[in-house]
């Protein structure tokens, strides 16, 4: 299974580059005819290609501190798996608004990424769950297991890329900059490591 989506996103990705008329075989395309009930998290990362690495951040210790770059490369990884219109603010809005907050002064807004998502399982064709017919994957109606792995990443950065350069550097957390899926969510306490302008 992994290697055949390896397949059909390398086909989708030619296509994108060299064809003129590449809509009917776009990546999202492939996976527009599935049932988004039964998507349980509202984002599907097969969707997009994961430069990102997101599967790596877990939010463990074990993982590397994540950059403004791998951050704003994930929000957009996120944002394209949606399969539920608006279902997280645009990256656009969020760096308005930290912007604002910032507005020259020494004040550095932290962004959180805490977003469960689904994966396709690797043996989901195989096993009959999905099918894929004509460039598109579609449910198998008599399935009640699910076609899908629920996962989870955890990142955060500071929304900005100026250099921490002021004698004191206050750094804010807002509400609206968390962005996160989970309704259950208590966070109790946080941890933030800063070594530049990574955490």
């Amino acid at each position: 299974m992994k290697i055949f989506l390896f397949f059909i996103t390398f086909l989708c990705l030619y296509t994108i580059n060299f064809s003129q008329n590449f809509d009917s075989l776009s990546i999202a395309q492939m996976y527009s005819e599935l049932d988004v009930n039964k998507i349980s998290t509202g984002f599907l990362y097969d969707k997009v290609i994961p430069f990102s690495g997101l599967s790596k951040f877990t939010g463990k210790d074990s993982i590397k501190s994540s950059t403004y770059m791998i951050w704003e490369q994930a929000y957009f990884e996120i944002e394209k798996s949606c399969v539920i219109e608006n279902n997280v603010p645009s990256y656009n809005d969020i760096y308005k608004k930290a912007n604002e907050l910032y507005n020259g002064k020494n004040i550095f807004p932290i962004a959180f990424i805490d977003i469960k998502y689904n994966k396709i399982k690797d043996n989901a064709i195989e096993d009959g769950f999905l099918i894929f017919e004509d460039g598109k994957f579609y449910n198998v109606t008599d399935k009640t297991e699910s076609p899908y792995l629920e996962k989870r990443t955890f990142l955060s950065t500071i929304l900005t890329q100026k250099s921490l350069n002021y004698p004191e550097n206050n750094f804010i957390i807002y509400e609206d900059f968390y962005i996160s899926n989970d309704n259950n969510i208590k966070i109790e306490a946080l941890l933030l490591k800063n070594v530049g302008n990574k955490f």
